[in-house]
């Protein structure tokens, strides 16, 4: 008798702070509408950079120089920089793949962007801009789906 009569204290002292639990979630106030993300606000965002083989480098433009350089780095090396798993080292030798792996570490690497296929006429090398009109999907590289306004800003 005396075990069912504290299980029974038991239960309504554990049935009495559930259902303070369950108050206080619902004294939460709701968000303002100003302080939830619109999608289209989300999707809507503006990238620019250089374009390579599919992919996106977002950065901004550089000058002449920096041009030069990232352009002959990428022209030879971009791929082999990819690579299946990512930063494979395949240069003719250890010391020209140590060259571009320690030229991509000085820019800050890449930060790459799959680009979406079909219907856009790019050239390897163009800086470009477009208003994202998707989620962006987190892998490495990250995916655009769709893209919206791309325009050239410099041909390469």
């Amino acid at each position: 008798m005396i075990f069912w009569s504290l299980l029974g204290v038991v239960f309504v002292i554990t049935l009495f702070f559930h259902e303070q639990s369950i108050s206080e979630k619902r004294e939460v106030e709701p968000k303002a509408a100003e302080d939830i993300e619109d999608v289209e606000e989300i999707e809507g965002t503006r990238f620019s950079g250089y374009y390579y083989h599919g992919y996106l480098d977002r950065r901004e433009k550089g000058d002449i120089e920096f041009d030069r350089e990232y352009f002959y780095y990428m022209n030879r090396y971009f791929k082999d920089y990819l690579g299946p798993g990512r930063l494979v080292s395949k240069g003719n030798n250890d010391e020209e793949t140590e060259d571009y792996l320690a030229y991509f570490e000085s820019i800050g690497g890449l930060e790459l962007y799959s680009f979406p296929r079909g219907g856009v006429d790019l050239n390897n090398g163009d800086y470009i801009t477009f208003i994202v009109k998707s989620l962006i999907l987190e892998s490495d590289p990250a995916q655009i789906q769709k893209v919206e306004d791309i325009e050239v800003l410099y041909e390469f």
